[in-house]
């Protein structure tokens, strides 16, 4: 367990079984069976490990495969291409919209709860939806506890008072429903809640009974029409009826509401991962804007459709870029007019990947797209071209808006990322630059002359970012892929020449454990 607790999603790289398999606990043979995937069956792979072991998810199974038991790269995406070209037809055909693949696609049967599968929180990340709508909640009493369990017996992992703030995740109509206040997470008696739906039933009870006293009264239909209307005043009304909480917290200020006293870790709630979900993001730090990149790319192919929101079944350029952003708990605005005033303006030329670029023509903004570097975009384009993988039309391009909140994670010999984790996409791949050995190396004196915290090239040490490369073949700030994950050539050494690179992690026993291979390099575009 970490200190985020929270899961992320990330973009599905496909993998096909070749044969039936198991999706086993642990990475070795005779391991435990945690899930059983058929032949054909689709997996996603989210990690690449040592000795040709892959951690996947499949369905609601999480666990081990080997390399050689499953089909994957450029011959898995031939497959996606194909199913997705027979969905298109499918729903052609039928004149029906496009959904995607996942009717095609056979996932794993679990052979064990997810309880007893020791695998499951080997990464926090995964392919499904992480990141939930807020369904407001506040408390009503003065004290109330946040259960471990959905009982009054159970332990308290925090508690509420009264006026707090919570978020409903799941159970909405259950006698205990289960809340995420700040980092606390756990189950809540129904009746020490206020939500909007309770609050709309107390309304629409209290206008039927005055509408009865009213008819009762004055014996005349029309009458009580005319005091109680179906028009659009009555409409609105019943719109301010139907958010009586979220309206509350809006005009109060939502930062203003007090969350949950924290009595029991994370770590040591039962209650955690009732649901993966969240109204935050679990992104690690430094990762944010490679995620968000890499969500989006996977939906490059999909049609666009005015007005539309769904990433599968079809958006227009603003309702692409807000359903992406919403998956990180970021709420925009509805069209790119507006969404050109939120956020913090910047030059177009200072744009990094996960900022949002926005064209002009005639002093009107009709589009936006989100920039994914190097002069590339990822956006919904056009009706004819669908999502696509573009580039920065700088004619138009009249400025850009930062919305993401970047933390450093450049901190002398800091943790950036799991150097195995896979956060490239298919179309960052660029060109090759052959084979290469790949060894670790750490920080201290051991494996170098000084310890400084810095590179050759002044650069702080981060793992998951930082490798050590000869300059004469692949210079410096080159960013490069390396069996999935991207790096950034920043640092040299004595011994590394030609086609040697040296990856540098925290810990010096684990420099040593992680050992030496070979493996294709890449070009990051």
């Amino acid at each position: 367990m970490v200190d985020d607790f929270r899961f992320w999603t990330v973009a599905k790289k496909y993998a096909f079984a070749k044969e039936e398999l198991s999706i086993v606990e642990e990475m070795k043979d005779g391991a435990k069976e945690v899930g059983k995937l058929s032949k054909d069956g689709v997996c996603y792979i989210l990690q690449e490990e040592n000795d040709g072991w892959l951690f996947v998810e499949s369905g609601d199974v999480r666990g081990f495969v080997k390399t050689e038991q499953v089909i994957l790269g450029d011959e898995a995406d031939q497959i996606v291409q194909k199913l997705t070209e027979e969905a298109k037809k499918e729903a052609k055909e039928q004149k029906k919209t496009y959904k995607g693949i996942a009717k095609l696609l056979t996932e794993a049967t679990p052979s064990v709860p997810e309880s007893e599968n020791g695998a499951f929180f080997h990464t926090r990340s995964t392919v499904k939806q992480t990141v939930v709508d807020k369904v407001y909640a506040l408390c009503n009493a003065d004290f109330v506890t946040i259960h471990e369990d959905k009982n009054t017996e159970s332990r308290a992992v925090g508690t509420l008072n009264k006026d707090n703030i919570c978020y409903i995740l799941a159970d909405e109509n259950a006698e205990f429903v289960y809340v995420e206040s700040g980092d606390v997470r756990g189950f809540v008696e129904n009746k020490f809640l206020d939500t909007d739906k309770k609050e709309k039933e107390k309304a629409e009870k209290s206008l039927l009974t005055q509408a009865t006293a009213a008819a009762s009264a004055l014996k005349n239909t029309k009458e009580v029409i005319s005091l109680f209307p179906t028009t659009k005043t009555a409409a609105d009304q019943n719109d301010d009826i139907d958010n009586i909480i979220s309206n509350k917290i809006s005009a109060t200020g939502e930062d203003q509401f007090v969350t949950a006293q924290e009595v029991v870790k994370p770590a040591e709630n039962a209650a955690c991962y009732y649901t993966l979900t969240s109204v935050k993001s679990g992104v690690p730090n430094g990762e944010l804007r490679t995620s968000i990149v890499q969500f989006a790319s996977q939906f490059i192919g999909n049609p666009y459709v005015w007005g539309g929101t769904s990433l599968t079944n079809g958006a227009d350029c603003s309702g692409f870029v807000q359903s992406i952003y919403a998956q990180y708990g970021y709420t925009l605005p509805r069209v790119a007019e507006d969404q050109a005033q939120y956020g913090t303006k910047i030059p177009v030329e200072e744009a990094q990947p996960g900022d949002l670029i926005f064209y002009a023509r005639n002093g009107y903004i009709y589009h936006v797209v989100m920039y994914a570097g190097n002069g590339e975009t990822v956006e919904a384009q056009s009706s004819r071209t669908g999502i696509v993988h573009g580039t920065v039309n700088t004619n138009n391009a009249v400025w850009a808006v930062r919305i993401l909140e970047d933390t450093p994670s450049t901190v002398s010999g800091i943790y950036g990322s799991d150097i195995s984790e896979v956060n490239a996409t298919l179309l960052q791949y660029g060109q090759s630059l052959g084979t290469f050995k790949i060894t670790h190396y750490c920080g201290g004196s051991c494996c170098n002359d000084e310890w400084a915290g810095v590179t050759a090239t002044g650069a702080p040490l981060v793992e998951g970012d930082t490798i050590a490369v000869d300059p004469t073949v692949i210079p410096y700030g080159t960013k490069v892929i390396i069996n999935g994950h991207i790096f950034t050539a920043t640092d040299c050494g004595g011994a590394i020449k030609g086609n040697r690179i040296d990856v540098f992690v925290n810990d010096h026993n684990r420099a040593n454990q992680l050992g030496v291979y070979y493996t294709d390099v890449y070009v990051l575009k």
